[in-house]
């Protein structure tokens, strides 16, 4: 007998060398399909989109607008509301020579001139109104039975006694005649002469009823 041969002898005496054969069998029954391989080695891939973003939050409603300030006084004197005329550069304003406004000189009107009153040129006594037709009623002037804007006096034109402002054409509805500026104007409407003839309102205001606001 060979020495190799006595020493396999040896080995399968002891069984070390059935424990061979056992692990081979063990070996040859584990499953190696290529599907299973695969799946064991394979992972999940990550996503590579991202998460989609947040929707933004809905602005606040905008705020109520506030009021509109009311309109501050004036520097300019005038007239108190319901009252008498005020203080100017040039003094009280209820001058005949000084109506309303520190120019508006009533004694220019007509031939022998007109009295302030209530912040305008007007009549006390029929023979301010000119012509003897002419006649006064609540300082307003009335010539052959019609009655005049504040202002007027009646002259004679052709055959005819009419109002005139200044020696021209009568006003028209709702105008006051003036000195000064000379002419018909709308003392309720009028941001230069509001509420008498001259007395302008201050800027960022305007006339509404003969009042600057």
């Amino acid at each position: 007998m060979r020495a190799a041969d006595g020493f396999v002898a040896v080995l399968a005496a002891s069984g070390v060398l059935g424990l061979g054969t056992a692990c081979d069998a063990d070996f040859d029954s584990f499953d190696f399909e290529d599907g299973a391989a695969a799946a064991a080695g394979s992972g999940a891939g990550g996503s590579t989109t991202g998460g989609a973003p947040g929707s933004g939050g809905t602005g606040g409603s905008a705020g109520t607008s506030g009021a509109t300030g009311a309109a501050g006084s004036g520097g300019l004197a005038g007239a108190g509301t319901g009252g008498s005329a005020g203080m100017g550069p040039c003094g009280a304003l209820d001058g005949d020579q000084q109506c309303g406004s520190c120019d508006n000189d009533c004694t220019q009107l007509g031939a022998v001139g007109l009295v302030c009153a209530g912040r305008v040129c007007g009549c006390d006594s029929n023979v301010q109104c000119g012509t003897v037709t002419g006649t006064c009623s609540r300082g307003v002037c009335s010539c052959a039975g019609s009655s005049c804007n504040p202002g007027e006096v009646c002259e004679r034109m052709g055959v005819d006694t009419v109002c005139t402002c200044g020696g021209r054409a009568p006003c028209g509805a709702g105008e006051t005649c003036c000195e000064s500026p000379s002419g018909c104007i709308d003392l309720e409407s009028d941001d230069s002469n509001c509420g008498a003839c001259g007395r302008e309102c201050p800027s960022s205001t305007s006339c509404s009823g003969g009042a600057c606001s």
